[in-house]
């Protein structure tokens, strides 16, 4: 999917699935005050937003759109500018100042510090710690899988704390562990084991 308009439904959140082939999104003529919900969209070129006055009410609105998007974002429409412009150089100079997952804080709908502020000195260690906190105390049960040769994943049963001991029915098998975080734009987590063996 190239591109998705949603304009004119007096949308306040962004909460959509992830489009990971997305390259326009076209949100104007809505209410939003933030981009919590949104997911990540790396493959995204314009972002179009105009007629949302309360995210324009924001003085470092363009930074937090700019870091919300994906690096490959190159054009946005706001009400400044209503026709798709690039981004100013002095905003990708502005999100450079920031930590990585900043983008992944914005989409959670957590406050940032501003560009002033961090210019001035605030503490970014503080948003990091703020940000792994958030996501503990959302992350729900684990759960853990096996998966025999030619067979799904099956549960296994009562395996949901952060580690598991694996045991004789779990030889010749993968494990896959799920971790679900309940915050929003959050994909569920997972890892897998290679084939168990005997040692």
């Amino acid at each position: 999917m190239g591109s998705f308009y949603f304009c004119g439904y007096t949308l306040i959140y962004l909460q959509m699935t992830g489009l990971p082939q997305l390259r326009m999104l076209s949100v104007c003529d809505n209410d939003l005050d933030s981009l919590t919900g949104m997911p990540y969209l790396p493959k995204l070129e314009v972002f179009q937003f105009a007629g949302n006055p309360k995210l324009h009410e924001r003085a470092d609105f363009l930074t937090v759109v700019a870091l919300a998007c994906s690096s490959s974002l190159k054009r946005i429409c706001s009400d400044q500018n209503p026709a798709p412009q690039l981004i100013p150089s002095e905003v990708h100079d502005i999100v450079s100042q920031y930590p990585t997952y900043a983008g992944d804080c914005v989409r959670l709908g957590w406050d940032i510090p501003s560009a002033t502020e961090i210019a001035e000195g605030a503490d970014v260690g503080k948003l990091a710690d703020a940000f792994l906190i958030g996501v503990q105390q959302a992350a729900l049960p684990h759960g853990w899988y096996r998966e025999a040769a030619n067979r799904p994943w099956r549960e296994i049963p009562k395996a949901t704390s952060r580690s598991y001991v694996p045991c004789d029915g779990d030889l010749q098998c993968r494990l896959k562990v799920m971790c679900y975080v309940d915050l929003p734009g959050f994909p569920p987590l997972f890892a897998l084991s290679p084939k168990l063996v005997e040692i």
